[in-house]
Protein backbone atom coordinates (compact mmCIF):
# COMPACT_ATOMS: atom_id res chain seq x y z
CA UNK A 1 0.00 0.00 0.00
CA UNK A 2 2.61 2.42 0.73
CA UNK A 3 4.72 1.94 -2.50
CA UNK A 4 1.19 2.84 -4.49
CA UNK A 5 0.89 6.00 -2.63
CA UNK A 6 4.33 6.58 -3.27
CA UNK A 7 3.78 5.96 -6.72
CA UNK A 8 0.48 8.34 -6.98
CA UNK A 9 2.88 10.92 -5.07
CA UNK A 10 5.66 10.86 -7.71
CA UNK A 11 3.21 10.71 -10.78
CA UNK A 12 1.45 13.76 -9.21
CA UNK A 13 5.12 15.29 -9.31
CA UNK A 14 5.74 14.62 -12.93
CA UNK A 15 8.09 12.14 -12.31
CA UNK A 16 6.56 9.46 -14.62
CA UNK A 17 9.25 6.75 -15.29
CA UNK A 18 10.30 6.63 -11.34
CA UNK A 19 5.71 5.88 -10.81
CA UNK A 20 5.99 3.77 -13.58
CA UNK A 21 8.70 1.47 -12.13
CA UNK A 22 6.42 1.34 -8.87
CA UNK A 23 3.39 1.06 -10.18
CA UNK A 24 4.85 -2.27 -12.01
CA UNK A 25 6.28 -3.36 -8.70
CA UNK A 26 2.76 -2.75 -6.97
CA UNK A 27 0.36 -4.40 -9.70
CA UNK A 28 2.89 -7.72 -10.07
CA UNK A 29 3.08 -8.48 -6.33
CA UNK A 30 -1.02 -7.45 -5.88
CA UNK A 31 -1.62 -9.78 -9.01
CA UNK A 32 0.52 -12.77 -7.72
CA UNK A 33 -0.93 -12.40 -4.52
CA UNK A 34 -4.41 -11.37 -5.06
CA UNK A 35 -5.51 -11.87 -8.44
CA UNK A 36 -6.89 -9.73 -11.15
CA UNK A 37 -10.13 -8.73 -9.96
CA UNK A 38 -9.07 -8.00 -6.45
CA UNK A 39 -9.57 -3.79 -5.83
CA UNK A 40 -5.66 -3.42 -5.20
CA UNK A 41 -4.48 -5.30 -8.44
CA UNK A 42 -7.35 -3.27 -10.45
CA UNK A 43 -5.75 0.78 -8.79
CA UNK A 44 -2.48 -0.85 -9.66
CA UNK A 45 -3.15 -1.76 -12.97
CA UNK A 46 -5.14 1.94 -13.81
CA UNK A 47 -2.19 3.78 -11.97
CA UNK A 48 0.20 1.91 -14.25
CA UNK A 49 -2.36 2.08 -17.21
CA UNK A 50 -2.18 5.99 -16.66
CA UNK A 51 1.63 6.25 -15.78
CA UNK A 52 2.59 4.62 -18.89
CA UNK A 53 0.10 6.72 -21.34
CA UNK A 54 2.14 9.32 -19.88
CA UNK A 55 3.71 11.66 -22.43
CA UNK A 56 7.11 11.01 -21.16
CA UNK A 57 6.50 7.41 -20.83
CA UNK A 58 4.60 6.88 -24.11
CA UNK A 59 4.12 3.32 -24.01
CA UNK A 60 0.37 3.62 -25.33
CA UNK A 61 0.48 0.19 -26.62
CA UNK A 62 0.98 -1.18 -22.85
CA UNK A 63 -1.16 1.35 -21.25
CA UNK A 64 -4.51 0.33 -23.26
CA UNK A 65 -4.94 -3.61 -22.31
CA UNK A 66 -4.37 -2.50 -19.00
CA UNK A 67 -6.67 0.54 -18.90
CA UNK A 68 -9.63 -2.04 -20.76
CA UNK A 69 -8.79 -4.53 -17.96
CA UNK A 70 -8.94 -2.13 -14.86
CA UNK A 71 -12.04 -0.53 -16.08
CA UNK A 72 -13.83 -3.64 -17.04
CA UNK A 73 -12.80 -4.84 -13.57
CA UNK A 74 -13.95 -1.28 -11.91
CA UNK A 75 -17.40 -1.71 -13.82
CA UNK A 76 -17.47 -5.56 -12.15
CA UNK A 77 -16.25 -4.12 -8.33
CA UNK A 78 -18.21 -0.68 -8.15
CA UNK A 79 -21.04 -0.51 -10.66
CA UNK A 80 -20.70 1.26 -13.91
CA UNK A 81 -22.32 4.09 -12.36
CA UNK A 82 -19.20 4.55 -9.44
CA UNK A 83 -17.33 7.69 -9.58
CA UNK A 84 -13.85 5.46 -9.68
CA UNK A 85 -15.23 3.59 -12.55
CA UNK A 86 -15.76 6.89 -14.47
CA UNK A 87 -12.66 7.79 -13.67
CA UNK A 88 -11.49 4.78 -15.44
CA UNK A 89 -13.74 5.68 -18.16
CA UNK A 90 -12.63 8.93 -19.17
CA UNK A 91 -9.26 7.83 -18.62
CA UNK A 92 -9.63 5.02 -21.51
CA UNK A 93 -11.20 7.34 -23.64
CA UNK A 94 -8.48 9.93 -23.37
CA UNK A 95 -6.11 7.36 -23.94
CA UNK A 96 -7.66 6.26 -26.76
CA UNK A 97 -8.04 9.80 -28.21
CA UNK A 98 -4.21 9.22 -27.85
CA UNK A 99 -3.92 6.79 -30.37
CA UNK A 100 -6.54 8.31 -32.71
CA UNK A 101 -9.16 5.69 -31.96
CA UNK A 102 -11.73 8.55 -32.36
CA UNK A 103 -14.67 6.85 -32.99
CA UNK A 104 -14.21 4.32 -29.66
CA UNK A 105 -13.49 7.39 -27.39
CA UNK A 106 -16.62 9.26 -28.75
CA UNK A 107 -18.70 6.66 -27.33
CA UNK A 108 -17.08 5.99 -24.17
CA UNK A 109 -17.00 9.91 -23.75
CA UNK A 110 -21.15 9.87 -24.74
CA UNK A 111 -21.48 6.92 -22.03
CA UNK A 112 -19.69 9.35 -19.67
CA UNK A 113 -21.40 12.16 -19.91
CA UNK A 114 -24.91 10.36 -20.16
CA UNK A 115 -24.04 8.62 -16.80
CA UNK A 116 -22.62 11.53 -15.25
CA UNK A 117 -25.73 14.01 -15.91
CA UNK A 118 -27.96 10.94 -13.90
CA UNK A 119 -25.87 11.10 -11.30
CA UNK A 120 -24.15 14.91 -10.67
CA UNK A 121 -26.45 16.69 -13.23
CA UNK A 122 -25.65 18.66 -16.26
CA UNK A 123 -23.44 21.68 -14.46
CA UNK A 124 -21.29 19.04 -12.15
CA UNK A 125 -17.62 19.49 -12.91
CA UNK A 126 -17.10 15.64 -14.28
CA UNK A 127 -20.24 16.28 -16.22
CA UNK A 128 -18.66 18.93 -18.29
CA UNK A 129 -15.11 17.55 -17.87
CA UNK A 130 -16.65 14.90 -20.21
CA UNK A 131 -18.45 17.47 -22.47
CA UNK A 132 -15.53 19.39 -23.03
CA UNK A 133 -13.47 16.01 -24.14
CA UNK A 134 -16.33 15.23 -26.32
CA UNK A 135 -16.49 18.17 -27.96
CA UNK A 136 -12.61 17.78 -28.23
CA UNK A 137 -13.12 14.67 -30.46
CA UNK A 138 -15.35 15.93 -32.73
CA UNK A 139 -12.39 18.92 -33.14
CA UNK A 140 -10.31 16.66 -34.09
CA UNK A 141 -12.34 14.32 -36.46
CA UNK A 142 -14.00 17.85 -37.85
CA UNK A 143 -17.38 16.72 -36.99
Amino acid sequence: VVVHEMANTYQAQGQHAIATTMFRRVYDTWMARLGAGHPATLRAMHGLGRSLAHHTVLDLDGAEPLMRKAHRGFELWLGARHKDTLGSLHDLAMLLVARGKYHEAEHLFWREVGTCEDEYGREHPLTLRASHCLGHVYVETNE
